[in-house]
């Protein structure tokens, strides 16, 4: 497997697929761009064998994520990575978003081996509001023209994947696998849920976790100018922010400007494994995403997926696909974030009525018959086993 993040304790995707594959008998190592070169070159993670390529690259301000210096250590990376995967043996290669695609494709074509393709999202969408227009168009017509060269192509929700259909046509058959959850992986015990609050200091108090990038356009800024609004009308409740992202410090200084920091927690990012007990340790969940930019009205953020096998109900965006899904199943409040009062309407009231709060857990619950990881587990394995009876 390929990934541009070489902290893949945090992308529970990858993990729960490396670990899957583990479990029936494959041999799994990950091959990964530690962009800050500060991690270990080989380890292993819940027996996931990783290996990091050091290019370290820095970023100033966020301007510079998608700018010429990315592209130039993403060109640096790629070559780098080609080099490395001719020297290994693999029968498939699994590449992780377009960052690992072209380097992938082309040493698993040379070597004669299966290429898949795992698009977590639409890249080109992804980058178009941080590059020149014409990079966003190149980078859509390689990323459309290799996925009708490789071997499998897999991406996460059904949105996605007809929009794939759309451009590449009929003749690529593709494979939903969701970021969903595990059951088991969400049956915490309590003492171990209670002794994170106390650790936190956030023990006896209604928690509302938000899990995700410390960026704009994630509802952060209209959350807190909602806290700061209800003047402690919220009662014992407690956003809490687990993350990181190029906007970290300036949230918490618009905390401290506020006034809210007795309702705000910044814990930083949190791997994949404990995911789980974060969420069990919650009481509802913030999934926002605003309008700003078209690839948000793709997006499905795994907050959806925790909330659903944890029985949480959520806070969420009035459109696109969370729309879609939330409506769906009916397990948590719409809002339009540009509207602060209805947002303060929506935390007030999974605060207080303990009716709607228990009749949206249930559908959430309800919800996660279907969509699990068990489910989707099944789906990759009967890919891969496609794969090997080819090779």
């Amino acid at each position: 497997m390929l990934l541009s993040d070489g902290a893949i304790m945090s992308d529970a995707r990858v993990v729960a697929e490396a670990k899957s594959l583990i479990k029936n008998g494959y041999n799994v190592t990950v091959i990964a761009w530690d962009r800050k070169g500060n991690l270990k070159k080989k380890e292993e993670y819940e027996e996931i064998k990783i290996e990091r390529i050091h290019l370290k690259i820095i970023f100033p301000n966020y301007a510079c994520i998608y700018s010429s210096n990315l592209v130039l250590h993403l060109i640096l990376f790629n070559i780098n990575l080609f080099f490395t995967l001719l020297s290994k043996n693999f029968d498939i290669i699994h590449c992780h978003d377009f960052d690992t695609l072209i380097a992938g494709f082309f040493v698993g074509k040379l070597k004669g081996k299966k290429v898949v393709y795992d698009s977590h999202e639409i890249y080109g969408l992804m980058i178009k509001p941080h590059m020149p227009k014409i990079v966003g168009e190149i980078v859509s017509i390689v990323d459309f023209f290799l996925i009708k060269k490789v071997d499998a192509f897999i991406t996460v929700s059904e949105i996605l994947a007809d929009y794939f259909k759309e451009r590449v046509g009929g003749k690529v058959n593709i494979s939903v696998i969701m970021n969903c959850k595990d059951p088991d992986d969400f049956k915490i015990p309590k003492k171990e849920v209670a002794e994170l609050k106390v650790r936190l200091g956030i023990e006896n108090r209604f928690i509302m976790l938000y899990d995700g990038w410390l960026i704009p356009d994630n509802g952060l800024e209209e959350l807190f100018s909602a806290i700061q609004k209800l003047n402690g009308q919220i009662g014992d409740m407690m956003a809490v922010i687990c993350g990181d992202g190029y906007a970290e410090e300036e949230f918490k200084k618009i905390v401290k400007e506020k006034n809210i920091e007795n309702y705000v927690k910044f814990v930083g990012k949190i791997q994949s494994r404990d995911i789980p007990l974060f969420v069990s340790a919650c009481d509802i969940m913030y999934v926002i995403r605003k309008p700003t930019v078209k690839y948000n009205f793709f997006s499905t953020p795994n907050r959806l997926f925790e909330a659903m096998i944890a029985g949480k109900p959520v806070i969420a965006s009035n459109f696109g696909n969370v729309k879609r899904i939330v409506e769906k199943g009916g397990f948590g409040l719409l809002v339009n974030l540009g509207d602060i009062t209805e947002l303060c309407s929506a935390l007030l009231t999974l605060r207080y009525d303990n009716k709607i709060n228990e009749r949206l857990s249930e559908k959430a619950k309800f919800m996660s018959r279907t969509y699990n990881w068990p489910f989707m587990e099944k789906r990759l394995l009967s890919l891969y086993e496609s794969l090997t009876l080819q090779t």
